[in-house]
């Protein structure tokens, strides 16, 4: 009798075991999954971010080429002032 218990038993023991190591198995697999979905979000903000910052980037220099451009004109105008007056100067 203690031989035909024993097989039972440890069938029994086995199922258990493949199930709880199928459970281990599925709860990794959801919690990578999970992981996975997590960073695709973040690596999308980010990338929107870049994309934001590049633009942002592209204004500002869009924005100083103007003013650049603006300066320039006003110091070709003041050294144009400066020298008629040294002109005017050295006339006298």
């Amino acid at each position: 009798m203690d031989k035909k218990e024993k097989p039972a038993v440890s069938n029994v023991g086995n199922i258990i075991a493949i199930l709880t190591m199928c459970g281990g198995i599925i709860t990794m697999w959801v919690t990578l999954n999970m992981r996975v979905a997590q960073s695709e979000v973040k690596i999308d903000e980010l990338e929107k971010g870049r994309i934001t910052n590049a633009q942002n980037i592209k204004d500002l220099k869009q924005e100083l080429d103007s003013n650049i451009k603006e300066l320039r004109k006003e110091n070709r105008e003041d050294h144009a002032l400066i020298n008629e007056k040294l002109e005017r100067l050295i006339k006298r």
